[in-house]
């Protein structure tokens, strides 16, 4: 668990944010546990060396970070309360902080499709390896895919839902890169009773063909993770 102290400390213990950091980090822990029973140890701990293992670790972080923001939701509208007396909600406490994740998650989708072809045209005249472009891209992709996740915690269901989504669908971004996989994804959130190893695989899947219509394929060889590269799906 790690918490920027000099952060947390410009708050003030006493503003609720302080609480909703503590509550996530701690949530992780809980959440990484499962993880642990899940995998064993020793696959736990194993590098991300294989394909498999590479769209595991990514499709756990997706579904923590869904479910670590459900169960602050829940812890903070039971601790704390707003100037008029209500329990704040996370997306509340969030927007009143000046936090805004459907706007964060909207302009990254519309900076996507820029962004990808600027780099796979890059890769492609050899302006940059192999190397640069992974370490861009798919931290890249992976942040968008993680901005969903915490932009459907706190929204799926409320009022402001239907609209949200609808919005991300009319992106050139969810039409040719998330696709039919965004459905895919949601479908995994928020459902105690799916199973977790089930989830698991669901969400990897529906990465994997993220990254396919982005333009990038995994490979597993003796060196590690083989990635290719093609122009993204138009």
């Amino acid at each position: 668990m790690v918490i920027d102290a000099n952060q947390m400390g410009s708050w003030g213990f006493n503003n609720p944010r302080c609480l909703t950091t503590v509550l996530h980090e701690l949530s992780h822990v809980l959440y990484e546990e499962r993880h642990l029973r899940r995998l064993g140890e020793e696959e736990y701990v194993a590098a991300s060396d294989t394909r498999e293992r590479l769209l595991d670790g990514w499709a756990r972080l997706l579904i923590d970070e869904f479910d670590v923001d459900r169960l602050v939701d829940v812890f903070l509208r039971r601790l704390s309360t707003n100037d008029e007396g209500r329990p704040w909600s996370l997306h509340e406490l969030e927007e009143a902080q000046g936090v805004d994740w459907v706007r964060e998650l909207r302009n990254e989708l519309h900076q996507m499709p820029h962004f990808l072809e600027e780099k796979v045209w890059e890769f492609q005249t050899r302006q940059i390896g192999i190397d640069d472009f992974a370490r861009v891209v798919l931290p890249g992709i992976k942040d968008i895919l993680v901005v969903l996740s915490h932009t459907a915690s706190m929204y799926m269901g409320t009022e402001r839902w239907l609209d949200i989504i609808k919005d991300i669908k009319e992106t050139e971004a969810s039409e040719r890169f998330l696709a039919e996989h965004l459905d895919t994804l949601l479908g995994q959130f928020g459902d105690p009773e799916l199973p977790l190893e089930k989830s698991v695989q669901v969400v990897s899947h529906a990465i994997e063909g993220i990254f396919r219509n982005c333009g990038l394929g995994f490979q597993t060889i003796p060196e590690g993770v083989y990635i290719s590269v093609e122009a993204p799906s138009r």
